[in-house]
């Protein structure tokens, strides 16, 4: 039930129910308001969609469920269709349908999927996601002029471009059977970071405690797999606590707060076979075992007993949380204790 009123909601704060389309509407011309904005995440942490990988209808399987939601888009004569899981973790598609320049967009802080032409005033532009919010909504960023951009405002507020608004193309938000149903010819974005699933039903395993309670927590993440596991750290828990020891399947890792909002590094904390434990003193970080400070951006010890050796990097996708649960279902959600 959780599942279907989420859907409804995305469609709901999308403009569109069921199969019908998002249609093109006036946009609010530009005010002298004061902006303020919310820092969720680094610029740059969120990897965007560019000319994304796409499979046939027919090649669908493992990639997608019957009743997953997608945002469908129909360009003269070609379509596609952009799962709204995906969407949740890349959160904007560069990419180009039926010879036009278009951009998809989610913004899981609002549930709204939107797209819109990138050619703005006669140039084409290539959109990332500044990492913030306005109106706790999606503000991105062009790469051509840095201009920052609205998603629900659909115009540019900040920068050379302010006042410049973007064109919203039609959209519709349906499950992926009925658009490929209508759309035989469609074909499907899908996770270039992702293996092709098998095409069978997985029931999630409840987390081992300590968790945060899955479906009340909404946010970004930093999501670690490693072999069959995956775990999620919320991003503004482990900001507050600034250093989290943990492991998964076996594997002993770390994660240090930069203190910036969403700024985390990951490390694997086993340096020449011995497991170290780290604190925070201060602006330091140090190991229990031999006592030496390391640089948390860096992974290297400054002094001490280690000076000089490094910890290994452990790869971490920053993304929100619902999209992080869709691409693994079996996952745990890790509180900071």
């Amino acid at each position: 039930m959780q599942k279907y009123l989420i859907l409804l909601l995305l469609s709901l704060l999308a403009g569109c129910a069921g199969t019908s389309a998002t249609q093109p509407t006036a946009v609010p011309s530009p005010t002298t308001e004061t902006l303020t904005y919310e820092q969720k995440v680094p610029f740059g942490v969120i990897q965007v969609l560019e000319s994304p990988e796409t499979v046939p209808a027919a090649e669908a399987a493992g990639h997608i469920n019957s009743t997953d939601l997608v945002m469908g888009m129909e360009m003269n004569g070609e379509q596609r269709a952009y799962p709204i899981g995906l969407m949740r973790r890349y959160e904007i598609a560069n990419d180009t349908l039926g010879g036009e320049a278009i951009a998809v967009t989610f913004c899981p802080s609002c549930n709204t999927g939107l797209a819109f032409s990138r050619v703005v005033e006669g140039q084409e532009l290539v959109f990332d996601f500044s990492g913030m919010t306005l109106d706790n909504a999606m503000v991105m960023k062009d790469r051509q002029s840095e201009t920052l951009w609205s998603q629900v405002r659909l115009q540019a507020v900040e920068g050379e471009r302010a006042g410049q608004r973007l064109e919203l193309l039609a959209s519709n938000q349906m499950t992926w059977q009925e658009w490929a149903g209508q759309y035989p010819d469609t074909t499907l974005v899908i996770d270039p970071r992702l293996p092709v699933a098998e095409n069978t039903f997985i029931i999630p395993v409840v987390p081992t405690s300590p968790i945060v309670d899955p479906e009340a927590y909404h946010g970004y993440v930093a999501g670690i797999t490693w072999e069959d596991a995956a775990m999620a750290f919320p991003l503004d828990e482990v900001t507050k606590q600034g250093v989290v020891n943990s492991d998964i399947a076996g594997l002993p890792i770390l994660l240090v707060g930069l203190g910036e909002p969403g700024a985390v590094t990951v490390w694997e904390r086993v340096v020449e076979g011995q497991i170290l434990t780290f604190t925070r003193q201060g602006d330091q970080l140090i190991d229990e075992e031999t006592q030496s400070v390391w640089n948390a951006e860096t992974g290297i010890a400054e002094s001490g007993e280690l000076a000089g050796k490094q910890m290994n990097v452990v790869d971490a996708w920053i993304c929100d949380w619902r999209g992080w649960l869709d691409a693994y279902p079996t996952t745990s959600l890790e509180l900071v204790l």
